[in-house]
Parts: structure tokens; sequence; C-alpha cells
């Protein structure tokens, strides 16, 4: 069966302007704001250049006032330069051309009221709208009517109103006042990157960092996207609000904080990270090797609590192709070998752990084992734990295998149940225990599986189709599925229009999923907002030493401070970190 279409494929395909909507969509994003700020008067002067002044209405010359203004003696009224209007009447000499002019008078005050009326009101409208949109910390900057949902096949759609505001980001947070919605985003970097930010930072923070940041959610938003950053030195392209600093470098030695560095060379085409803490408060980086012919394995970046290398070290040797990977919920690091008959690995980084110097095969990939890529876990029942594996090859099945207890060595037994993903139409999934069903699933609905995460709070399973650019998205509960084209909605600056490759939540609020690409002209580090489906770009190869790389080995500190990620051929591993000292998550 030929794989359906989303909403967005099908946009595309309706839409005269390739823009991805019709006409019956929702209301587009706002126009994008003037590169500065509109100076009224003068474009109120512009538009009554060379003209004669009127004589009556907005904009005549004032008339001269009597010495009585607007007062009321005896019943009467006075309007400037007339006198008083005379109770009398007719009995008054010339009253009815006095009555006459206070008449047309009248009119033309009601004439210049309405009219200055009317230019407050649209005044106020302007100002309210410049104010939403360069509203970047209100909550109420955007409202649901201004940015069109996610472009998903939905099987169910959740009530966004109905959503826990600190699980769910709000819609308020889905675009940031420079941005834009790009029709159709350029493969190229930006072209007016500049040494410093071109449009107005962010402002910062509101009050002094929570004592505990780590689980704190940022005090103001932040937003990805405007890449007015220019690193030279490093040769690429980063988001306004970020630094970014070369900690590693492939072929060389890794410097240590106290002056010292590394025994041994930073190894080779860098893939799958995931970030462990240790019980002293520090973490490690661990970092997959895709080497072929048993070069491959898996290595380890130490870091203090505050940040600062300490230590790197080999963790596996002797396997092939570790590309993708996953964390256990027991803090260990699975590294998935994506070579015939290869097999995901379970390291244990902790120095002081029994399974230190012990790495050992897993039951996740069969006696047979596979061309895998990346795990997820699904660990609400703690005790029956759910795993699910992708494999990259045209008709990779999605394995879900189901383990007995928790800890290490409940994935080195044979108590394991085993079934596969299998698309049965538009809206539907199921598991199955036919593998070879399954295997022409996903030649139809989703070749080569990469990245896999899954979403605790809405029980959901994403995982990215590289091949499809597709992004697949299991309702765990409802058996249905809904999927994307991975950069459909883009904002701001840069481009995602190569393959998708990893793609993970962090933290407790899971406020972005971060992706990597591989591929195409400036490969770099993409975030997509919440449930919205808005995509940023968090920073992109410039120069031209990262065309046709890939981007990988995204990760993100304990305590949400530092984003890791890098270029693989490149061999580059780099930090980032918000300029307000924020965490990002």
């Amino acid at each position: 069966m030929a794989p359906s279409k989303s909403i967005d494929e099908e946009a595309m395909d309706a839409s005269p302007r390739g823009t991805g909507r019709d006409a019956e969509d929702t209301v587009p994003p706002p126009p994008p704001l003037p590169s500065r700020a509109v100076d009224w008067a003068t474009a109120l002067d512009d538009d009554f250049e060379e003209k004669a002044p009127p004589t009556k209405g907005f904009g005549a010359p004032p008339i001269e006032p009597s010495p009585t203004w607007l007062s009321v003696e005896d019943g009467s009224i006075a309007f400037p330069g007339f006198p008083p209007e005379s109770s009398e009447g007719a009995d008054a000499p010339n009253a009815a051309t006095k009555r006459d002019d206070v008449e047309k008078l009248r009119k033309m005050l009601r004439g210049t009221a309405a009219a200055l009326a009317v230019f407050v009101v649209l005044s106020l409208s302007l100002g309210v709208a410049l104010g939403v949109v360069s509203a970047r910390g209100d909550d109420a900057a955007v409202s649901p009517a201004t940015i069109a949902p996610a472009d998903v096949h939905a099987a169910s759609t959740a009530d966004e109103s109905s959503m826990d505001p600190e699980l769910t980001p709000l819609v308020a947070d889905t675009v940031p006042a420079q941005l834009q919605l790009a029709a159709s985003p350029t493969s190229s970097p930006s072209a007016r990157a500049t040494g410093r930010p071109t449009t107005k930072p962010s402002p910062g923070p509101t009050g002094q960092p929570s004592a505990s940041p780590a689980t704190a959610a940022p005090s103001d938003p932040f937003y990805f996207g405007d890449l007015s950053i220019l690193d030279e030195d490093l040769g690429i392209e980063v988001s306004a609000g970020l630094s970014v600093k070369l900690i590693a470098q492939t072929g060389e030695r890794v410097a240590y904080a106290t002056g010292e560095e590394s025994d041994e060379d930073f190894h080779e085409a860098m893939d799958a990270a995931g970030i462990i803490p240790l019980e002293d408060g520090g973490y490690v980086y661990v970092s997959n090797s895709e080497v072929w012919d048993g070069d491959g394995g898996v290595y380890g970046l130490y870091f203090s609590e505050d940040g600062n290398v300490t230590e790197y070290k080999t963790l596996l040797e002797g396997t092939s192709g570790n590309c993708g990977g996953g964390l256990s919920p027991w803090k260990t690091w699975i590294s998935c070998e994506e070579d015939d008959g290869g097999q995901c690995w379970q390291i244990d980084p902790d120095p002081a752990s029994p399974n230190h110097y012990n790495p050992l095969a897993t039951n996740l990939g069969g006696e047979d084992g596979g061309t895998y890529e990346s795990t997820a876990v699904d660990n609400r029942n703690p005790e029956r734990p759910v795993f699910y594996v992708t494999e990259d090859l045209d008709d990779g099945a999605l394995r879900r295998v189901v383990v007995n207890g928790s800890g290490w060595d409940a994935l080195h037994t044979d108590a394991v149940e085993t079934s596969y993903l299998r698309i049965l139409d538009e809206t539907n999934f199921e598991w199955t225990d036919d593998e070879k069903d399954a295997r022409k699933s996903a030649e139809d609905y989703f070749p080569n599986a990469e990245g896999i995460s899954f979403h605790e709070e809405e029980g959901r399973v994403y995982f990215m189709s590289k091949e499809t650019k597709r992004l697949l998205v299991l309702d765990l509960e409802s058996m249905t599925y809904e999927y994307e084209t991975t950069g459909f909605k883009f904002y701001g600056d840069g481009s995602f229009n190569d393959q998708p490759d990893q793609g993970l939540f962090f933290g407790p609020r899971y406020r972005h999923m971060f992706f990597t690409e591989d591929g195409g002209s400036s490969p770099g580090v993409y975030a997509r907002l919440g449930s919205t489906g808005a995509y940023y770009t968090v920073f992109q190869g410039l120069s031209s030493e990262y065309d046709g790389d890939e981007t990988s080995g995204i990760a993100l500190s304990p305590d949400g401070t530092r984003l890791y990620a890098a270029f693989q051929e490149a061999g580059r591993l780099f930090e980032i970190t918000r300029d307000d000292g924020l965490p990002f998550e």
C-alpha cells in the first residue's frame, strides 16, 4: 500500500504558490516586521507633502480663540472665534447670520472630532499590533488565531486549552517577535550574518536565576532562529542570544581545566551522544564513534559540576558503525551498531559502578542482530520498561521490546517480548509478531528510520524517517499515528531541507525537540517547539568545510544550561550556552 500524504504534503500539492496552505486554512502568521521602527510623523508628513493646507477639518489653520472658550452663560455656548450664542434669538443683531455661522462651525468641529477619533483609534490599533508582535516575553504575545496549527496528519488532536502549561508550551511561545514564516526556506546561509546582532536583542532576565536552574523553567521566553551571530573562527552562524565554544577536536588531545590533557586523541566520526549525571555532581558526555571494521566504539568526556572538562577515555571498543543509541532509565548508555548483524551494547560510564569495565551486548537486537540506529524507552511501568529500536534500512522494522525488571541485568536476560510496528491505514497502527509484514510496512511508510524519542507526558513515540524526511508520532493509548514533514513550518533564518537524523527531547517540560541534519551545504541543529510543529535554527555551518557534513551528538547538561553538538566529518564538538545564563529547558 502506498504511503498516505500528510496534511502538509496535500496542502503543498494544492497550493498554487507552493506555500503549503490553501484558502480555507487558518489565519497566516503575521507579516515580517520592518527593519527599523516606522517614524509615523514623517510618514504622515510625506502623505501631505506638496498639498495646499485644508481650509477646514483635520489639518486646517487654527482659529483665533475668543476670550470665552466653550463657556456656558445664561444657556448660551461660545465657540472659538465667535461671541456667545444669545438666548434672545431673533432680537440679537444679525442673529440668523450668526446662527448659520455657528452651525457651520459645529459641523466643522464634529467632522474634526470624528477625524481625530478615527486617527486615535487607528494609532492605538497600530500600537497594539506592533506591541503584540514585539512583546517577546508576554505570554499573550500571539493569539492562537495568529499561528496556524502544525501541519500534521492527525488522528486525534488534544485541546491545547486543557493542557498543563508547565508540560506543554503556550501557543504564545510559538513565534518569536522578529521572525517570519519562510514560505520556501533557502539552503544557503543567512546573507545578513554579522559579527554582532542586527536586530533588537532579546530582553535580559527579569531577575536573578533561581537557586535550582536545573528544575526551574526560564523566567523569560527564549527563541531560536535569528542567525545574526557569525563565528568566523568556527565557520558557523549562531542564533542570537547564544555563545559557542569548541571543547574537542578529532585527532587532537583534549585539554583539561587543570591545564593537563588527555592521554589519547579525541575520537573520529562522532555520532549519537548522551549525558549521564554522576554521584559527585559531575557528568559524562557519552559519544559514539561511527567507524567501521571493528574500529568503532564509545568514548566518555567527563565534566565537573560546573562544566569543566576533567577526563577523556574509551568506554567500548572493537565494534563497528556505532551510530545511534539512547539512555536507559538506570543511567547507562545503549550504543547501536549500524552494521550487518550489529547489536545494541550497554555501557555504564560511572567509574564507581561494578559494570563500568564490562560493556555487554543487550537483548534488544535479538540473536541475529540488525542494522540498528537508535533506542528510546517508555519507563512508566519501571518493572516492565518498553524499549523501541529503529533500524536504518529501506525495510528497517521498528522493534518494540518489553523487558522484565529494571537495572543492568534487565537487558541481559532472555525474558523479553518482541513485536514490530505495522501501519494499518492513514490513521491506525498495531504491534505484530510478523516481522515480514512489519518490514513491508516500514518500506511503505517509514524507510530508513533514524532517531527516536519517547514523550512521557503525552505517552507518544516520536521517530524520524530519513528517506521521506518525516517525523512520525505514535499515540500509544489510542493506537493512532500522525506525521509531518520535518522543517515544513519553518520560522526565521536558515533551512532544514536535508535528511533529519537524531531527534531528542530534553528536560522535564519537553519544550523543544532538537534535531540534527545529515547532508546539505549548511547542515545545522534545529529545534521544534512543543506541539505546534514550528521549527527554528539553533546554529548551522557556514564554512564550505561543512558542505555535505552531518551534525550529531546533541545532548544537554543535567542543569540544562549547556547544549552539546558536533560536526561529524569536521570532528568538532561544541558547547552552546545562553548569554543570559538560563537553562534551555
